[in-house]
């Protein structure tokens, strides 16, 4: 029979084996000695965390290691002997949690945010993006690229074959019959460019480290990021001087040399190491849990390459539009053409996105030596 208001305590979790024994009743006069129980607890819990902000990634290489999403991807070999914590700082989250969390609705387009969203809803500074090197505006020109470029993926805009050839079986696609689709809902576009954002802030402080994670930037990608902060910094609000017209110039520069910085990273191209790709590096990264400082599950790690592969899609769409605007613009400035002439005489942004697919976006280059790019 069950008696109501004693205390018992179970031995044995397992079946037929469960005893319970009744205890002592609990007294007015335990109560000071809960409460210092708690602070001990209180106590032991800041010295497991003290200990865990010190804690290193180790890198296991055991056979009986029983996760295998952590053996195929090989993070904690990359990241071996880096503090989660210092790794967590500089892409600018925290350990319990994300300082620059999103705002928004859900519904309609990207382009339904305005223009100043950027700076009113990220929580940049929060996120430790003002450095006063021009990380900040870095950021939020990655923002407004990424919108840029998302919006642009239209089939009015940039024509149907090719959001279908840059959507096709090369790419990652279950078939070639489906064009790109760039039309997701506000919120889940921030989220997607919060994720670029915090792989430029990896890139940006690491960089200057003496060690670092063993990612590998190339020269061409050396020259477009110092190009980058010496734009981000000429744009910085507290430097910027002149009219209105010099301010947005200069940031449509900066924007510019984002886009270009971003293509040239995704040109990398990986030979036997795979994390040579300085977005590969901060794909591991991304990958720490904030809560325990472990690593993600692979269910957690989907949005993750969902956004990686829906931005550089559209990155790509959105490099060979610009490219043939510029062409057009040349052939009517140069050549005396109208608008309609330079535009049957310049190629389609199809063209542009067959060659960038090939050479950003695919494992084999087709009829050519293995290959794949980062």
């Amino acid at each position: 029979m069950w008696d109501e208001g004693k205390h018992c305590q179970r031995i044995f979790g397992f079946g037929k084996w469960q005893i319970y024994f009744q205890g002592g009743n609990r007294s007015v006069e335990s109560a000071p000695c809960e409460e210092q129980a708690e602070k001990i607890l209180a106590v032991g819990k800041a010295v497991v965390e003290a200990a865990r902000a010190k804690r290193k990634i180790e890198a296991s290489t055991s056979r009986y290691d029983a996760n295998p999403w952590l053996h195929f991807t090989q993070w904690p070999q990359h990241l071996a002997g880096f503090r989660t914590e210092r790794l967590l700082a500089a892409i600018g989250v925290e350990r319990m949690g994300e300082n620059g969390s999103q705002g928004g609705t859900e519904g309609g387009s990207p382009k339904d945010s305005s223009e100043d969203s950027d700076k009113s809803s990220d929580n940049s500074s929060a996120n430790g993006d003002d450095d006063g090197d021009g990380l900040l505006e870095a950021c939020v020109a990655t923002r407004r690229l990424i919108r840029a470029a998302v919006t642009t993926c239209r089939p009015d805009i940039v024509g149907r074959v090719g959001l279908e050839f840059v959507n096709g079986r090369e790419t990652g696609a279950v078939n070639n019959e489906n064009p790109f689709y760039a039309e997701q809902q506000v919120e889940t576009a921030k989220k997607y460019t919060e994720h670029w954002v915090k792989i430029l802030r990896y890139i940006w402080r690491t960089a200057e480290w003496k060690e670092r994670p063993k990612y590998r930037l190339t020269d061409a990608q050396k020259k477009r990021l110092v190009r980058v902060k010496i734009a981000a910094a000429n744009s910085r609000t507290d430097s910027m001087q002149g009219s209105k017209e010099a301010r947005a110039e200069a940031k449509a520069g900066l924007q510019e040399e984002c886009l270009m910085f971003w293509i040239i990273m995704l040109n990398h191209e990986l030979r036997d190491r795979e994390y040579d790709s300085a977005i590969m590096s901060g794909l591991a990264v991304l990958a720490l849990d904030t809560q325990s400082g472990g690593w993600m599950p692979a269910t957690n790690y989907t949005p993750i390459l969902a956004a990686m592969v829906t931005v550089r899609r559209a990155l790509v769409v959105y490099r060979s539009w610009q490219r043939r605007q510029k062409k057009i613009r040349r052939r009517v400035v140069e050549e005396g053409m109208t608008e309609e002439e330079a535009d049957n005489a310049v190629e389609g942004t199809v063209e542009g996105v067959q060659v960038m697919v090939k050479r950003y976006m695919t494992l084999v280059q087709f009829d050519e030596y293995f290959t794949q790019s980062g």
